[in-house]
């Protein structure tokens, strides 16, 4: 896939600020790229190069971005910097001078989703003499055989800030979109242009306005089209061998399109990757989906405690009769036993396995197995008393870089497992 029409996507997107209408663009996305491209195009989607529990970084600073630019065009750092300084965007910048650079590529190509996906990681790999050098090439690379509209995304890329708007829940409902067939009365097919629109006034496509009536919509369905009769949630098997899912009941409908959603969301919770959600979602469908299992040396999304008011509103929410423990004051961490070692994360994902070598001490000694993942809280105590202190002092752990063993001895911490 070329990288323009990733662009064209990032326009679109950019031009809405209706969820909707970026689902629908996103949808169209993953439908149309090659199932190869597909885990390459969503992460650039969100202006990553790695989901969101690898914490690389591409780390390259705006100054060397100019550099790269001034390479690539032949246009001064000093007119480059007042560019800069007008727009506040280093990207539009790159978009300006792009369309007036004095410099022309010899045998310039243009270039696809994997040639700026691959290449831009390249620049978390450098390292060492002579990494500016390299990295100043590889992005004036790009930038030399890129449109104006392209340099403008590759280098916020670069910066990492995309400034599209691409949320988590926007990919999520996509891939329900794409990857299994129209709910009839949950998507409404467009009477001008013929494409099915999920419930709204106006088709985003055409601009036609939309009967989004139930009853209709089922009425209208081509009688050719191979369609899937669900009585039951029990009856969505096998639903890609069809064009359309029929319901008795509007109810129905949505409460199929709602367990397609907690499917692909399920899957992400354990993934935590919606590119590789996406591709296993392509290829395997809801079978896929439901064999996805935790994988030690990921972290996954955990389940967080839902806020209440007092015990008797907690209890309305998760009903009687209901489980209850002690709120440690401390910090929720996952524990990840691995072929390559232990790993120790935060909530947020975030990689703590340096500041702890104490938890890990203890693990390796006490807990036996080859691969396995524990979910726990970490609190701190007193050395002198023995009595547990709030997070406010064990915080300092977290972020600690230097004489992490000095503040092992300073700040104990206990393991509390679930």
């Amino acid at each position: 896939m070329l990288y323009k029409e990733l662009v064209e996507v990032y326009e679109k997107i950019s031009g809405t600020t209706k969820r909707l209408e970026k689902t629908y663009f996103v949808s169209k996305l993953i439908k149309k790229i090659p199932l190869d491209e597909l885990s390459m195009a969503l992460l650039l989607l969100r202006g990553e190069l790695y989901p969101a529990w690898d914490k690389q970084e591409i780390g390259v600073a705006s100054r060397l971005v100019l550099k790269a630019i001034n390479v690539a065009t032949g246009i001064s750092v000093k007119k480059i910097e007042e560019g800069w300084g007008q727009t506040g965007d280093l990207g539009e910048c790159a978009k300006n001078f792009i369309s007036e650079k004095k410099q022309v590529t010899l045998f310039s190509q243009s270039l696809d989703v994997e040639k700026v996906f691959k290449d831009l990681r390249k620049l978390t790999t450098v390292t060492g003499k002579g990494a500016v050098d390299q990295k100043v090439k590889i992005i004036s690379g790009l930038l030399s055989s890129a449109s104006p509209d392209e340099a403008r995304y590759i280098v916020r890329t670069v910066l990492e800030d995309l400034r599209v708007g691409v949320g988590e829940g926007t990919i999520r409902d996509a891939i329900v979109w794409s990857c299994f067939p129209p709910i009839a009365g949950i998507f409404f097919k467009c009477q001008k242009c013929g494409k099915f629109i999920p419930n709204a006034d106006k088709c985003v496509e055409c601009g036609e306005s939309i009967d989004n009536k139930f009853s209709n919509e089922i009425n209208r369905l081509d009688k050719g089209n191979k369609v899937l009769e669900v009585t039951s949630l029990k009856d969505l098997k096998d639903i890609q061998k069809y064009d359309f899912i029929v319901c008795e009941t509007d109810v129905l409908a949505r409460g199929c399109y709602n367990y397609l959603i907690e499917i692909v969301q399920s899957a992400y919770d354990m993934k935590n990757d919606f590119s590789e959600v996406a591709v296993i979602a392509r290829k395997k469908g809801i079978d896929g989906l439901l064999d996805v299992e935790m994988e030690a040396g990921k972290p996954i999304k955990v389940m967080l405690y839902q806020k209440s008011k007092g015990i008797t509103d907690a209890f309305e929410t998760v009903g009687i009769p209901a489980a209850i423990e002690y709120k440690y004051d401390g910090f929720r961490i996952q524990i990840h036993k691995f072929k390559s070692g232990i790993k120790i994360f935060t909530r947020r994902l975030d990689d703590v396995t340096t500041q702890f070598p104490d938890i890990v001490k203890v693990v390796k000694k006490n807990v036996k197995g080859d691969s396995f993942i524990i979910d726990a809280e970490v609190v701190g105590y007193d050395k002198k008393t023995k009595t547990y202190l709030p997070f406010q002092g064990i915080s300092q752990r977290i972020k600690r870089k230097y004489d992490i063993e000095k503040m092992c001895d300073e700040l104990p911490v206990e393991l509390n497992t679930f």
